[in-house]
């Protein structure tokens, strides 16, 4: 009886973490995904300065939340996000604005593909 009771309270623990690490998942990437967009906006509307001070935002705001995710997520899927987003405030600061685009939807991609393979799906788990 007790070694029933430790696996339930074990898969409580373990379905708790998963259930915090998608909900988390989720926050991060709407958030990252808004940084990138208010980057882009900055730079359609031809204000580069808020265009780099936009791109240092959401590098600071990707230091945190990769210190949470690299708990549960391969590190080289956040690396790669890593290296598109410091290219972003280079490509603010040169006035760069087709390039900007790309590595924006490009980091834009690849955090809307982070959150659709954490998300638990049967496909995923399977």
């Amino acid at each position: 009886m007790g070694r029933i009771i430790c696996s339930l309270l074990l898969l409580g623990t373990l379905v708790c973490f998963c259930i915090t690490g998608t909900l988390y998942t989720q926050k991060a990437t709407s958030q990252m995904k808004a940084a990138l967009e208010d980057t882009v906006g900055a730079v359609e509307n031809d204000d580069w300065e808020a265009a780099v001070g936009h791109s240092e935002k959401a590098e600071e705001l990707w230091e945190e939340c990769y210190k949470k995710l690299s708990l549960y997520t391969p590190h080289s899927k956040l690396d790669s996000i890593s290296q598109n987003l410091a290219t972003l405030r280079s490509l603010a600061s040169c006035h760069v604005k087709e390039q900007l685009y790309t590595e924006a939807a490009r980091c834009k991609s690849q955090i809307i593909g982070l959150e659709k393979t954490e998300y638990p799906t049967v496909d995923n788990i399977l």
